[in-house]
């Protein structure tokens, strides 16, 4: 079965997608460890312990903050260079038993059902992730219920099913 979609991309899903993908990959105990990490810091310093220690805990606390905001920066200027170097911001998606080909002025790209590692869904766009930090995305606005099924059935057709591995008594796989 083959289906085709023209996807429009705006500013609007650029940024939340760029926002969305650094909260999801750092995930909510990095931000619970950066909000504990400022509380330290916090009370070395109203409490003026003034030793070298103080000093590598803010200085490590300020790259824990830049980290998010750098890479969060890089992700949106990226996509959103993409889109100012296309005239029309719409992309032509193919589905069919081989993947999934993304075609625009920018270029086109087939990547094989079994290239697509999973599938991150969030109200605005569908990510099919082919890799740790690569991924294609898929406006919401455009997928329909049977091509978001299709999307899933490709995705997990050939993967493959692992069965919980036996733990020892400290809690190690036996394999």
């Amino acid at each position: 079965m083959k289906q085709e979609i023209v996807a429009e991309f705006t500013k609007e899903i650029v940024k939340t997608v760029a926002r969305r993908f650094v909260l999801r990959v750092l995930g909510p105990s990095y931000f619970v460890a950066l909000a504990l990490a400022v509380a330290g810091f916090v009370y070395l310093v109203c409490n003026r312990v003034n030793e070298w220690t103080t000093g590598a805990i803010g200085v490590s606390l300020g790259l824990g903050i830049l980290f998010p905001v750098v890479l969060w920066w890089k992700i949106e200027r990226s996509g959103l260079g993409r889109l100012r170097r296309m005239s029309s911001p719409h992309v032509k998606f193919v589905f069919d038993d081989r993947g999934v080909t993304a075609d625009s002025e920018l270029g086109a790209a087939t990547i094989g059902w079994k290239s697509i590692e999973n599938i991150w869904e969030f109200p605005e766009a569908w990510l099919l992730m082919v890799g740790k930090q690569q991924y294609v995305t898929l406006p919401i606005s455009a997928l329909t219920d049977e091509l978001k099924e299709m999307i899933k059935t490709g995705v997990n057709k050939d993967k493959k099913t692992s069965k919980p591995q036996p733990l020892n008594s400290a809690g190690i796989s036996k394999s």
